[in-house]
Formats: C-alpha cells, sequence, structure tokens
C-alpha cells in the first residue's frame, strides 16, 4: 500500500512539474515575459507595418511574411499570417492549436490616444504593453 502511495504520489509531482514546464516555455508566454524594452522595439516594428496602409482608407490587408519586407523582430515571433487595417495590425503566430498564438496592436477602445499591445491564445486576451500616441 505505502508502495502504490509513493508511487501515485511521484507521478502527480512528475504530471504537475511537466505541465508548469510546458506552460513556461509556451513561446506566448515567452513573449509576454520580454522586456518593456523589447515590446517598444515591437510596437515600433508594428507601426512599419501598419505604415503599409494609407490613412483614410478602409483597406483590409493579409499577407504572409514571404510577401514584403518586415523587421527583424517581427521575424522572430515566427508569424504565419498579418492581417493589416489603418488602425490595427493582426499577427497571426506558427504552432497551430498548442503553440500558436495572435499578436494584436490597436487603439484602446476606452483612452484615447492610447494603443495596446496584446496577445490572444486559446480564445483568452492578455495585455502586453500600452503606449500613447496619436494616430
Amino acid at each position: 500500500m505505502k508502495k502504490l502511495l509513493v508511487t501515485v504520489l511521484s507521478l502527480g509531482v512528475a504530471v504537475i512539474a511537466l505541465s508548469a514546464a510546458l506552460y513556461h516555455f509556451q513561446p506566448v508566454n515567452h513573449f509576454r515575459r520580454q522586456s518593456p524594452f523589447y515590446h517598444q522595439t515591437f510596437i515600433h516594428a508594428c507601426d512599419q507595418v501598419l505604415g503599409l496602409v494609407p490613412l483614410g482608407t478602409n483597406t483590409v490587408i493579409r499577407f504572409s511574411p514571404k510577401e514584403v519586407v518586415i523587421p527583424a523582430i517581427l521575424h522572430d515571433v515566427r508569424p504565419l499570417q498579418f492581417t493589416v487595417s489603418t488602425n490595427r495590425l493582426h499577427i497571426m503566430t506558427e504552432g497551430g492549436k498548442l503553440t500558436g498564438f495572435g499578436i494584436v496592436w490597436e487603439p484602446s477602445a476606452v483612452v484615447p490616444m492610447k494603443w495596446d499591445l496584446s496577445v490572444v491564445f486559446e480564445s483568452m486576451g492578455f495585455h502586453v504593453y500600452s503606449v500613447v500616441k496619436a494616430r
């Protein structure tokens, strides 16, 4: 009986440790834990991509990272597709259901002149970084 209890407890600890390791090393969590300087640099690159759509148009453009030249920091998140409009950038990353996630750079719905960088993973949105800017 003691041996069975020790085996079950050991298996439970192993499962918890493996789950914690998988959570910690998922790309979405790696992106969220980056420094403020990294996120500022990432936002600047997002603004460069937003510049592909002229102001005042209602155009939505979808493209893969192979179709246009994008800043290197955006390549680091392994983008699969970009969706760009005049005031929003959505980046879908590679990885499918287990490790893929979306990154959104858009104006705040609540605070004027504030822009938010957030990630979407498994139907949950997480705020990452915000800046005040005019556009």
